[in-house]
Parts: structure tokens; sequence; C-alpha cells
């Protein structure tokens, strides 16, 4: 996709709903990094300009994509001209062009009492996005907390200048996860906090956090350095997934780490959790690996692929499907891949009408 000269890296990918993606990366082929996105179709043949389109002028790091169901992308990135780290976000159509600014839309500028960091999106369901990022106030030593915004279909910000608050605590350099809440026109968030807390949010149409204020709902303690990743659940009382990685106390080799799905419902009911098996063992027996997703699958449950690492034969990526009631479907837990040369960054979306 990409054959220039110097550094490529942070490469993303979304599919396109036409059986291929269109991926996004950061690129140093002249003296700044800048943001390039490029759409290959389900053969592999690259759609857009010859080694992608470019984004971004400026100094810009940390690009994210998600589709916006027509072929084409909606994209974000933290651009660090100004030190202080504002966020862009651009909409690209099915063939590559920019639908807004050609620099892109800057929905949150980095001041002296406040600095933007790692931004993600998802669309909205109405032809818009929605962006949310890490804001640090007072840096370089201040609070971190989770910000939103969302773009009309226009590229009409939506909610409050500079975002609106949506998460009073995250921990720092902390990924949020994304889901987009269809029916509502809103957004489901996942992060740790600085207490090292799982938090999950929803945020509806017009830009208020749904659950605990800006607290969200707590899933408990999680493992140091351990990610929240969400999905919505589209059956029974709607909510969402949210796949995270906790500690399991006990004694001697019974004192591991453990992958567990939990099932949320549209309001604050926790509706089941389930730890996930990967054969002879829970997923974090003898070792977990760092890397999981969840997807939403269809009639209600889920999808979900984890790593596990112990320098043996378990090592591999493994993937399971749940029913919306949480019981396994099929055969349960697959191990897809396996060996000790490192299986890791696993992903994974569910085939319509699985």
């Amino acid at each position: 996709i990409c054959t220039a000269e110097g550094y490529q890296g942070s490469l993303v990918g979304a599919a396109d709903q036409a059986g291929g993606m269109v991926m996004v990366w950061q690129d140093q082929r002249e003296t700044q990094l800048r943001i390039f996105a490029q759409r290959v179709d389900g053969a592999g043949h690259v759609l857009w300009t010859t080694d992608g389109v470019l984004l971004s002028v400026n100094q810009c790091f940390n690009p994210y994509i998600c589709a916006d169901g027509t072929g084409g992308a909606f994209i974000t990135w933290n651009d660090r001209s100004d030190s202080r780290g504002s966020i862009y976000v651009q909409h690209l159509d099915a063939s590559g062009a920019k639908v807004w600014a050609s620099a892109g839309i800057e929905i949150a500028n980095g001041t002296t009492a406040s600095e933007n960091t790692l931004p993600v999106c998802t669309h909205d369901g109405a032809g818009g996005v929605i962006v949310a990022w890490s804001q640090e106030v007072d840096p370089p030593s201040g609070d971190l907390q989770v910000v939103a915004q969302r773009l009309s279909a226009a590229g009409t910000l939506l909610w409050t200048s500079q975002g609106r608050l949506v998460g009073s605590d995250i921990d720092a350099g902390e990924e949020i996860s994304i889901a987009a809440d269809e029916d509502v026109h809103g957004v489901f968030l996942g992060w740790v906090s600085s207490a090292g807390t799982g938090i999950v949010q929803r945020v509806n149409a017009g830009g208020n956090p749904q659950w605990n204020s800006t607290s969200g709902y707590s899933l408990g303690a999680v493992v140091a350095g351990s990610r929240v990743r969400v999905a919505e659940r589209e059956r029974a009382s709607g909510g969402c997934f949210a796949l995270f990685k906790w500690h399991h106390s006990g004694t001697g080799i019974y004192d591991f780490n453990v992958l567990q799905v939990a099932a949320r419902d549209s309001s604050t009911t926790l509706a089941w959790t389930e730890d996930l098996d990967s054969g002879g063992g829970l997923s974090g027996y003898p070792d977990l690996g760092d890397d999981y997703r969840v997807t939403t699958g269809g009639d209600g449950g889920c999808g979900c692929v984890w790593d596990k690492v112990d320098d043996g034969a378990g090592d591999g990526v493994f993937a399971a499907l749940l029913e919306y009631n949480g019981d396994y479907r099929g055969e349960g837990v697959l191990q897809v891949s396996s060996g000790t040369d490192g299986n890791h960054f696993p992903d994974a979306t569910v085939w319509p009408g699985y």
C-alpha cells in the first residue's frame, strides 16, 4: 500500500463493507511525521492515490480510523505542531476524496490549560462521527479525563466547543476503547482509571454521559497495564460488552490473570460475566498476553479473540463466540494459531448473520 522512502508505522485499518478495507498510518517520508490513508479492495488492489492520500500538513501522531458505511472512512489524529496536542478529524469518501476542509477539522486545540492525545472514533449511525480522547488538565502534572465530540455528516460540531467531558478520571497513557451505540446515535467507551479500575461509559446523542455521570460504571480492579475493550450489545436490553483482564487470587499456580467478558444492559444492570476458557485452563493460565478484542456478533452475542503466552505448546491466539446470554456458541473456544515464535495483536470481526 506504500513504497515511499522513510518511516511508516502505527498502521490501523477498518473494513469498508465492500470486501476491502481502508487503512491509515503515520509517515515520515519527509521531515515531519504526517498522516496518510489508502483503500484496497477484496483482491488486494490499491484504489486510491499511489502511496496514500495525505491528510495532515503538520507534525502528527496517533491516527485512528472507522468506516463510514459507504466505502469511505472517518479518520482522527493528534496534531503536535502546537506542542500541546490538538485533535483533528477528516472524512474521506469511497474514492479517497476529502469531504471536509483540506486540512481536516480541528475539534480540540491544545493550550497551556489542557493537552489532548490518543483520539479514537466511531460512526454515529446517522452519517456523522463521534471522537473521544484523553485530555490532561493543567499539564504537565494535571489530572487526566475523557472528552468527546460529535460531528454531523456536514462536519458541524454538535456538542460543546472543545468537546464534552464524559469521564472524570483515566490513567496516564491509557487507550480508550470505543463502539457505536447505533440505536440512539451515541457511543460506548471503555478505559482504565488512575486507580486501576475498569470503566465503561454510555454517552447519548446529545453528549450526556448516562452511567454514573462522568464516573462511569466500574468493572472493578483490572490487571495493571491492561485495557478495557467494548462492543455494542444488539439484543435483549441493549447496552455493551466489555472485555478486560482481572487477577484471580489464589495460591501457587492457581494465582493467575483471567480474561472476563461482561454484558451490561442499557441501564445499570450487569446481565452476566464469563471467564473465557482456552481449553485445559482459563484464558490466563499459565500466562495471558496483552492483546485481546471483543466485537459485536449476530443475534445479540459477541466474538472475542486473545493471545496466550507461556513459552510452550500452549502459546497461540484463541477465539470464542458467545450467545446473548453468555453461553458459548458452537465448539466453544478455538485455538486459531499456535507456536512459540509469538502470535500477537489479534483482531476480528464477525460475519453478518453468523
